[in-house]
């Protein structure tokens, strides 16, 4: 027994002897391992960070899981066939099924989550027939328009990006995607469209001033061939073609596209280059595509009629602006100047680039701009000043008459030097919507005295303050009700200080809905001040040179209720002594003198009428910016309102 208890303990510690090799082994094999933890104590860089690898997905049995979807536009019955920015947005639908259709069952959008934004009208669309809607106010830049049923679904989609000027996108029978036209065919089939349009040239040196220099020399480069004019005009395929750098020895605008092979021709693109001109107020240029017909309709003093061009911004050298646009006279009797005419600027997306954004011109806050007016204005031959002095002392005494901003600058027309100008904000619904924060549409415009005849609610708001008894309370609460009291006493105050003699061409009347339905005047066009002492207060109270019937009449209606009275007189003795005082007024004038000042030599020689004339002017001007000048304006109010001289004493004082 003790042989055999032997064997068996000398097997047992043979076996684990074994096991204790096995074991002391597999140890040592994990401290040698490179990802042992005793290996991490010496310190490496990090890794870059990487992608995680996918996980595999598993195999499946074909057909396991569905193929993806997209929808294919059009998905009909529906479709959107061609789109344009040219005369008006325009938007041409096709009837691609083989049922007649009920437009009013489906609607268009230029925003993705307000689908149903224009219900379509009531008529009936046949197979294969066309439809135009117009009136969408699409962007050029980026734009998206969307097709739907009653229900929000998209039945088609486009988004129309970088369409050439005049031009259009659309469909071509039996082809997929879209194509680009040289001009619209609303209302027909689409034929002889690209795939794409051409790229715009660039140029090795921009537009802008270059004073101190014998020439500017351009390298112009895209694929295809590139063609150039020298005049302002857009280029053709008639005119020249780009071989090597071109010299400007001169002020030149340069006009350049780019032609290739199955592609539209480019965009013009337009550089101005004003060489040794030292100008010392801000640049605007602009430049006719067509410029026979331009110059036209320019010299025959046609007021009617828009054409496309181009214009440009530089101030201190540095281009604020440079774009597309059409171009038209503006003003009444200054179409006939033969000197120097108003020209507008519409920034539309007719012309290829929409309105202008993002550049706050006046220091107002407004940074978008679908119009603008280079004013000369009818006093441009006498003191220049007139107008933007007396809008300028407007804007500083109230912010309840709405007022035109402008900046003084040069002007060119073509590349030719026209001379000073006034830059200025277009007084359309745009402006009033900036000036009150509200849409442009909900406003009602009556300008000149003609037109109050097509609105017989102002022509009653007239009547109703000139035939009732304002001194009755009711009565002249109920006109409050209906028309801005404060507006149209700051108003009549305004033009009477200024003494504007052509006041009867230039009342304004406007309305919204979205302030409060009261209508108010706007203060615009005042070339005609500051001419006459003795106009002075005399324009809105009596028969003084071209009054307006209307102002006068409920003036002097309103001047027979007491609080009326005083409201006006208090206005007019706290401007008096403040942003209408003499002082002020001087320091306004000599600000603005020595703004144009540097400008005004080149100026008179261009239109040819004598620098001291100017000079003359000045002095006529400064003469209203004197205590005579206000006590006259004083003497007329105290005579129309009948104050006695210790009335007058209480609101004027020493006036």
């Amino acid at each position: 027994m003790r042989k055999q208890t032997g064997t068996r303990l000398a097997l047992l510690l043979t076996i684990l002897l074994l096991c204790a090799v096995i074991v002391w082994l597999a140890l040592r094999e994990t401290r040698e391992s490179p990802s042992a933890p005793e290996q991490q104590m010496i310190p490496t860089p990090p890794a870059e960070p990487s992608a995680p690898t996918p996980i595999p997905a598993p195999e499946l049995p074909a057909m396991a899981l569905p193929a993806p979807t997209e929808t294919v536009y059009p998905a009909g019955p529906l479709e959107i066939h061609e789109v344009t920015l040219f005369d008006g947005d325009g938007v041409e639908l096709k009837n691609i099924s083989d049922e007649t259709l009920l437009l009013s069952d489906y609607y268009l959008s230029d925003k993705s989550k307000e689908r149903l934004k224009l219900q379509l009208p009531d008529e009936e669309l046949e197979p294969g027939a066309f439809y135009v809607a117009r009136g969408l106010s699409l962007s050029v830049k980026g734009e998206q328009l969307w097709l739907s049923d009653g229900e929000g679904r998209v039945l088609d989609y486009v988004r129309a990006e970088g369409l050439p000027a005049g031009g259009s996108y659309g469909r071509l029978p039996g082809e997929s995607d879209w194509f680009y036209f040289a001009s619209p065919s609303l209302g027909e089939e689409n034929s002889g469209g690209f795939r794409r349009v051409a790229e715009t040239p660039e140029a090795s040196v921009p537009g802008g001033v270059f004073d101190d220099v014998e020439s500017v020399t351009v390298e112009l480069s895209a694929p295809g061939t590139i063609y150039y004019a020298t005049d302002g005009r857009a280029p053709s395929l008639r005119s020249e073609v780009y071989t090597e750098p071109l010299e400007l020895k001169k002020t030149t605008i340069l006009r350049v596209m780019a032609v290739e092979e199955g592609a539209l021709p480019s965009r013009v693109a337009t550089f101005h280059f004003f060489l040794n001109e030292y100008h010392t107020l801000p640049i605007v240029s602009f430049c006719s595509d067509d410029t026979g017909a331009w110059y036209a309709h320019y010299w025959n003093d046609q007021r009617d009629g828009e054409y496309a061009g181009a214009a440009a911004m530089f101030l201190n050298g540095e281009e604020l602006f440079n774009r597309a646009c059409g171009l038209r006279l503006r003003g009444f009797s200054a179409v006939g100047d033969k000197l120097k005419k108003n020209i507008g600027l519409y920034f539309r997306g007719d012309y290829g680039d929409g309105a202008l954004r993002g550049l706050d011109l006046f220091g107002t806050g407004i940074t978008e701009y679908r119009s603008l007016v280079l004013r000369a204005g009818r006093d441009h031959w006498a003191g220049i000043l007139r107008n933007d002095l007396m809008e300028d002392l407007a804007l500083q005494a109230s912010d309840l008459v709405p007022v035109k901003h402008g900046i003084y600058c040069v002007m060119y027309m073509n590349g030719e030097y026209r001379g000073i100008y006034s830059l200025k904000e277009n007084m359309n619904e745009d402006f009033f919507a900036d000036w009150y924060g509200v849409s442009p549409e909900s406003f009602t415009i009556i300008r000149r005295s003609e037109p109050i005849k097509r609105s017989p609610e102002l022509q009653e708001l007239i009547r109703f303050c000139t035939e009732e008894d304002m001194s009755d309370p009711e009565r002249y609460t109920q006109f409050c009700g209906m028309f801005d009291i404060d507006n149209f006493i700051d108003y009549v105050l305004l033009e009477g200080f200024s003494g504007n003699t052509d006041m009867k061409e230039n009342v304004g009347y406007f309305r919204s809905e979205e302030i409060d339905g009261r209508w108010r005047f706007a203060f615009y066009d005042l070339d005609c001040s500051f001419y006459e002492h003795k106009g002075g207060m005399q324009v809105v109270f009596t028969d003084y040179a071209k009054p307006s019937r209307g102002v006068t009449t409920m003036l002097r209606s309103l001047c027979r209720n007491q609080e009326f009275r005083d409201r006006l007189l208090r206005r007019y003795a706290q401007w008096i002594r403040g942003p209408l005082s003499p002082e002020n007024m001087m320091r306004t004038i000599d600000r603005m003198v020595e703004e144009i000042e540097p400008e005004v030599p080149r100026d008179r020689m261009k239109v040819g009428i004598r620098l001291s004339y100017w000079y003359d002017q000045l002095e006529v001007l400064r003469s209203f910016a004197s205590e005579d000048y206000i006590r006259g304006t004083v003497d007329v109010l105290c005579r129309e309102l009948e104050l006695s001289e210790e009335e007058r004493a209480a609101y004027f004082g020493d006036y």
